[in-house]
């Protein structure tokens, strides 16, 4: 008796070149949203660090304007009173700052210092204020 094998016709190992395309379409959908999620992941680190940057420059201003002689915060409602000039870290995209000192009439043995330090991230003008009244005796918050 004489066999014969059956054939495998239409059947073949491998990929078609249909669920080639296909996979090569979805790694790179895949690719390109891991790549932006990247992205966008660096711009809020950044972001975060000039908010940072920004609060602490607007603190250590409160703090060397407390340790400061008292009678070297003139209050004026002109902008800018103390008399120390102050340079915001380079890393803050155009960055500076302004201090405002005014005094209570009703407590005149304290003044506030109003701090903003501001820095731009393409249009956006972004802020960060504090506040202190300081006395003679020290600082309140």
């Amino acid at each position: 008796m004489l066999m014969v094998e059956p054939t495998t016709r239409g059947y073949s190992k491998g990929f078609t070149l249909t669920e080639m395309v296909i996979a090569l379409a979805l790694f790179g959908i895949i690719s390109v949203s891991i790549v932006n999620t990247i992205g966008l992941t660096q711009q809020a680190q950044r972001n975060e660090r000039y908010l940072d940057l920004a609060n602490t420059t607007a603190k250590q201003i409160i703090e060397e304007a407390r340790n400061g002689q008292y009678t070297a915060l003139t209050a004026s409602t002109a902008g800018i009173s103390y008399d120390r000039a102050y340079d915001v870290p380079s890393e803050l995209p155009n960055g500076y700052a302004n201090i405002v000192v005014s005094q209570s009439t009703t407590m005149p043995d304290f003044k506030r210092v109003d701090v903003t330090v501001g820095y731009k991230i393409g249009t956006l003008d972004r802020h960060v204020n504090e506040s202190a009244i300081i006395g003679l005796g020290g600082i309140t918050q």
